[in-house]
């Protein structure tokens, strides 16, 4: 999303900050407010929750080439308090896997999730639907 040329340098910032707030917010509503449903929508809220696990993984990179640590600060507690990885730990178990160290994982950051869950990919889980 390249709107500079419209907004500049600095608008265009702000506004992709405040669009992807909107996005996390989003979809941690939605998987507060998911029940129990379908394999089908299981596997769409699986495939919603990788995409939200990078796109946070995205944002921790971008605070840290800014260095702004309050911000980084926030997102983790954001992160950490999040239920999605929950969701995503609860999935990998009904695929039959063993998870010993759920804990650590619910206290990670979005890149150590993301590659745990693609040591699990080169395991033969089919998390990326790839």
């Amino acid at each position: 999303l390249r709107l500079n040329s419209l907004l500049g340098q600095e608008d265009e910032a702000l506004l992709t900050e405040i669009v992807t707030e909107a996005v996390i917010e989003s979809v941690e509503k939605l998987f507060l407010n998911s029940g129990n449903g379908t394999l089908r929508k299981s596997l769409h809220l699986k495939t919603i929750a990788i995409n939200w696990l990078f796109l946070f993984d995205n944002v921790m990179a971008y605070l840290r080439r800014n260095k702004d640590q309050e911000e980084i600060s926030r997102h983790m507690k954001m992160f950490s308090g999040s239920r999605i990885p929950y969701h995503l730990i609860n999935w990998v178990i009904t695929q039959g896997e063993v998870i010993s160290d759920a804990d650590t994982l619910l206290n990670s950051t979005p890149a150590s999730f993301i590659e745990w869950l693609v040591a699990l990919e080169e395991q033969g889980l089919k998390v990326f639907d790839c």
